[in-house]
């Protein structure tokens, strides 16, 4: 038994949690009605809600504000705060996906009327008190309409979803008084702390407005309070949270209590109840507890140890009761909460038939690439997502996955109503100042749609830089013939220098070269609308698409025709092409046709005589005497007077097999160490009637080598091939010999890279890989020297990898040439999927979806492509968006490259991605010290989900400061490293005014800051080269191999000057490992300081090198 004394004080606690005493209080609400506030919404995308939630703490609610938007007040009313106390009781919602970075606003300088602020969107000078969930608690200022600074910042600290935040209801506390100012935070179950988080020694009160302010996200408000005094909270003695609040599986229900007790309180009695409507009140446990003064917690039930709840509740509210007594049956103090028990069956119902009709859909596809099919992949991801929140009990999230898993397998859903039938273009070549015509057919896929349209034709050079020719014509509804219309575009294409031009000229009106014919439909409202198209250019690949790629000349010779036949023996055929001459004067030349795979292998070429009479036309018919190449060919025709190029043409050929045999090959999946070899397997299949009497061969090339020549004898079936892992592409070639002894051959390129994850580390072909990347974002896009220029460049410094969005494909290919990869980022990135919604409309993520396939078909063949970057820092409904999307990637790229989802600031999302990115900066006053634990935090969640992470962004945040970069690199990027990241993605390229530095200055200028790029060199390189012995007649430096891969194919050169060099080769150094170079000893004496330059390979193929400066002593 307890002492009366101690009761007494337990008593009189509870007395005073049900009468506070509050000092002279200036204002106070209870969050139930807004007659006290005044709303500014500076987005306006804001709403304040009253609503009734069941977590809010014992003493307030049920109702409470909810706030939603981007960036929202709510004023107290006639209030003017300059010293004095402000307090409030608030829970962030999302604190991961979107954070509400708030909440107390303080000395605004807003009137009492904020009808001009509101109007226009004013930014006024105020102060606010910003905890979420990435940053942390910190004192932040807006200075004026366009920025804010933080004042104080305490990074990592309070951070809104960690595990200090017990029931998530959060008391904030903000003290102005004698000159200072004060801030700090608690949960609501524990006594309030003495520390202040923030403080600030110097301070001028200044009167103002105060209130509450959200900046993003979801948050809901309890209480809110202002004195000119302090305001003490009192602890609750026995609070309770039941989770989850909507539960489908009692199974799943949880109790933590909350106790907090002036004195210990031996022998106390702890029993859980439950009562229901028509049920009565059951008594679930009772335990005895010694109970210690202070703050103290319990936890019953969760799936490891399940709560036992009757068999006869029934799916409906539930009240939970907690009762602290003592063990004579005195009540001392008790805590209620409800939580809602639903039935889960209708929904599991649903699912499974779902799930039946998305496997059907899979399993009976012919074409595995068909929007139907894909869709249906990513309707069994929703699906999976739902089970994860119903076990969560996360019902309107759950109810969410189920509308979209429905929508994807939903055949109604429409929004591709138009597509191009057949087109036809009156030449393959162009020349500048002579007419041409195209007619397209276009077909409607959705009779109901009945809509004027608009139809564009442009003439874009080849880099999309200019456009020296638009036309364009309405379509009215009532033009459709029986689902079809026809145009016909006439055009002429302008000269160099214009007719009637009697000035000169700043730009000419078209310049030689590849040209791209671009074709689009606008709708009445001017946007442009979806067709199907093979291939969709543009930045949403929506609506936007190429017709034609035509060299435009200024020399009057043209190409009208190019086309290939193939002969009915199926062994030969003819190539045809009409030239036109435009000139005055007869032309001779020659004609050199080539046939090629798509990959570039030479298959024939043959040089025709040209001979054109003035203003005439020659058809040339050449035939192609042996001819057993089938698949995706590309044809050429190149027109040469002497040496010099006239005019140019290509297209595209699909030659059908010989016999009704099909050839398919795959790269594995992995890569496997067999000694000092790394393997991986190529999987040949080759299937069709009668394939067993054939006999055949492959060959596999990568790098302009020979890998493995393999006899096919397993036909039909499939042969495994071992070769060696490379970078770049394996060039599958397989010749076919049927029973008659012809033969039939074609060739298949296969992504050479493989990519594994590890135990939740990422390997490259078989070895542990670390990226080394910037973010380009457009590189030099109008200019491929320069751009190759650039990209050496990068490569010197130690760069492996760049990210940009949706970079031309030219760049991609010649980053391959430079021995460069490439993480390509779709076209979502910094949105909330609410803009998306109402930017795609209708079925935004069905659209979102076509848009991520036509992405991963324009870059799925490139070699250079590492790594997918699905989005970029999206908000609100992002699990729903990364596994809608994420299927696509899976299914259609048979290289299986990474997904990537890069989190926005402390996100740390998992679902969805097959590697884990986080972006991470520091800005003024902050260091890089200060994300640390951020950074940390993220590894933790990325190794809890199995997953590798890297750094999609990183740097600081005070403009173009090049110290602080330094600090970024070693702070966030090498700290990463050691962690255990992969590595990352520097941000950026070239200067950000206002936030960052970078590799260089400008594009223009390319002007570089040398500290800046020896921390480059310090955090890339993969070697250190030291001094490690001197006799008289020689030297040793030693190579010291720094990474967990190994340094392949080791050349190393050495000089110190023009009186002495030295070169030689170091073969194979293993992961932290290193090697000798011993040197003859330089003439003449004294110390000497060597230049040395180590050029080796890693990971198959991934050429790097090192440039050190070594002192060697006398």
């Amino acid at each position: 038994m307890h002492s009366l004394k101690t009761l007494v004080g337990i008593i009189a606690l509870v007395i005073a949690q049900a009468n506070p005493c509050w000092p002279e209080v200036l204002f106070e609400s209870r969050c139930a009605d807004l007659q006290q506030w005044q709303v500014l919404d500076l987005n306006g995308d804001g709403s304040v809600a009253i609503v009734e939630d069941p977590t809010v703490p014992e003493g307030y609610g049920p109702d409470v504000f909810l706030l939603q938007g981007g960036e929202m007040f709510l004023f107290a009313k006639g209030i003017q705060f300059s010293e004095g106390t402000v307090l409030v009781l608030w829970k962030d919602h999302d604190p991961l996906s979107m954070d509400a970075d708030g909440v107390i606003a303080f000395q605004a300088d807003y009137g009492e009327d904020l009808s001009e602020a509101h109007n226009l969107k004013q930014h006024r000078h105020h102060f606010w008190i910003e905890q979420d969930g990435d940053e942390g608690f910190q004192l932040k200022e807006q200075v004026d309409n366009e920025n804010s600074k933080a004042r104080v910042d305490r990074a990592g600290i309070g951070l809104t979803q960690d595990s200090w935040n017990r029931n998530g209801w959060i008391w904030q506390k903000l003290s102005i008084s004698d000159g200072r100012l004060r801030a700090k935070f608690w949960s609501s179950v524990v006594p309030e702390p003495e520390e202040w988080q923030i403080e600030v020694a110097q301070w001028e009160p200044r009167p103002g407005r105060a209130g509450l302010k959200l900046f993003s996200g979801k948050a809901s408000a309890a209480y809110f309070a202002i004195s000119n005094q302090d305001l003490t909270v009192i602890a609750p003695l026995l609070d309770m949270q039941v989770s989850p609040a909507i539960c489908f599986s009692a199974d799943l229900l949880r109790a933590d209590l909350f106790i907090n007790l002036p004195k210990a309180l031996p022998d106390a009695s702890l029993e859980l109840t439950c009562s229901q409507s028509g049920a009565g009140e059951m008594v679930l446990l009772t335990e005895n507890k010694n109970l210690p003064a202070g703050n103290s917690s319990l936890s019953f039930g969760g799936s490891k140890s399940p709560l036992k709840l009757p068999e006869a509740l029934q799916p409906g509210p539930i009240h939970f009761t907690t009762t602290l007594r003592q063990l004579d049956g005195a009540v001392i103090h008790s805590a209620s909460r409800t939580i809602e028990l639903r039935s889960a069956a209708a929904m599991e119902e649903e699912c499974r038939k779902m799930r039946q009709m998305a496997s059907g859909i899979i399993h009976s596809a012919t074409d595995p690439q068909d929007a139907v099919v894909l869709n249906a992949h990513s309707a069994l991801a929703h699906l999976e997502l739902l089970q994860k929140r119903l076990k969560q009990g996360q019902a309107s999230e759950a109810e969410k996955s189920l509308a979209y898993a429905e929508e994807a397998l939903d055949p109604a859903v429409s929004f591709m109503h138009y597509a191009i039938e057949k087109q036809k273009l009156s030449a393959a070549s162009f020349v500048m100042g002579e007419t041409y015509e195209l007619t397209i057919t276009l077909r409607k896929l959705t009779p109901s749609v009945i809509e004027p349209l608009k139809a564009t034709l442009v003439l874009s050079d080849d880099l999309r830089a200019s456009t020296p020719l638009t036309v364009s014509q309405d379509i009215q509804p009532e033009a459709w013939n029986e689902g079809a219309v026809n145009l016909a575009f006439r055009f002429r294409l302008p000269q160099e220098f214009p007719a009637g031009q009697t000035t000169p000229i700043k730009l000419p009106s078209i310049r030689e070269g590849y040209h791209r014919l671009l074709f689009s439909l606008q709708n009445g409202s001017g946007e442009t609308v979806w067709m199907d198209s093979e291939k969709p250019v543009g930045s949403d690949y929506k609506g936007t698409h190429e017709l034609a790629r035509i060299y435009v000349t200024q020399n009057p010779r043209d190409l009208l025709q190019l086309d290939y036949t193939a002969h009915a023996d199926s062994k030969s055929g003819s190539i045809q092409a009409t030239l036109r001459n435009c000139d005055n004067r007869t032309f001779s030349g020659s004609l050199i046709l080539r046939l090629r795979t798509s990959s570039g292998t030479k298959i024939w070429t043959g040089v025709v005589p040209a001979r054109i009479a003035a203003g005439e036309t020659s058809r040339i018919d050449t035939p192609v005497p042996v001819m057993n190449w089938y698949g995706d060919l590309l044809l050429s025709a190149d027109l040469f007077h002497q040496e010099s190029l006239e005019t140019c043409a290509e297209k595209s050929l699909h030659l059908a097999p010989p016999h009704p045999w099909k050839v398919t090959a795959f790269r594995g999946m992995k890569v496997d160490q067999n000694g000092d070899e790394y393997l991986t397997d190529i999987h040949i299949q080759v299937e069709g009637p009668d394939i067993q009497k054939a006999t055949g061969h492959a060959v596999i090339r990568c790098n302009d080598r020979n890998y493995a020549i393999k006899r096919l004898d397993n036909l039909p079936g499939v042969t495994l091939i071992p070769v060696h892992a490379a970078m770049g592409t394996y060039l599958v070639t397989v010749t076919l010999l049927d029973g008659k002894g012809e033969t039939a051959t074609t060739e298949i390129p296969l992504v050479a890279h493989v990519f594994e994850n590890r135990e939740g580390n990422l390997f490259l072909n078989g070895e542990p890989f670390i990226v080394k990347g910037v973010n380009v974002h457009g590189m030099i896009p109008e200019s491929p020297e320069r751009n190759r220029h650039m990209m050496r460049f990068l490569k010197e410094i130690g760069f492996n990898m760049l990210r940009g969005d949706y970079p031309p494909v030219w760049e991609v290919d010649m980053a391959e040439e430079e021995n460069l990869g490439w993480m390509v980022l779709a076209p979502f990135s910094v949105n909330s999927t609410d803009y998306f919604n109402k930017h795609y409309g209708p079925h935004a993520f069905a659209q979102m979806r076509e848009v991520t396939r036509r992405f991963i078909r324009a870059y799925r063949d490139k070699p250079a492509v590492w790594l997918w970057n699905s989005c970029n820092e999206v908000t609100n409904e992002i699990e729903d968006f990364l596994v809608t999307l994420y299927p696509q990637y899976k299914q259609m790229d048979p290289a299986q490259r990474p997904v990537v989802y890069a989190n926005l600031f402390g996100q740390d999302k998992s679902l969805g991605q097959d590697l884990m990115a986080v972006n991470y900066y520091f800005g003024i006053p902050q260091s890089a010290t200060s994300r640390q634990p951020l950074i940390e935090r993220s590894l933790a969640e990325a190794r809890k989900a199995g997953l590798p992470c890297i750094f999609t962004e990183f740097n600081c945040w005070y403009g173009p400061v090049y110290s602080k970069g330094i600090e970024a690199l070693r702070g966030i990027y090498e700290f990463g490293i050691d962690k255990g990241y992969a590595g990352g993605f520097l941000y950026l390229l070239a200067e950000d005014p206002d936030r960052h530095p970078a590799v260089i200055a400008t594009r223009e200028t390319l002007w570089t800051n040398p500290s800046y790029i020896a921390a480059l060199h310090h955090a890339f390189d993969d070697a250190v080269v030291e001094h490690t012995g001197r006799s008289s007649e020689s030297i040793t430096l030693t190579v010291r191999n720094i990474r967990p891969y190994w340094l392949r194919k080791v050349r190393y050169h050495v000089d110190e000057g023009p009186g002495y060099s030295a070169a030689g080769q170091l073969g194979d150094i293993p992961p932290q490992s290193s090697a000798n170079i011993i040197l003859t000893a330089p003439p003449g004496t004294g110390d000497q300081f060597l230049s040395v330059d180590l050029q080796f390979e890693t990971h198959q193929g991934l050429k790097s090198h090192v440039v050190k400066q070594v002192a060697v002593r006398e």
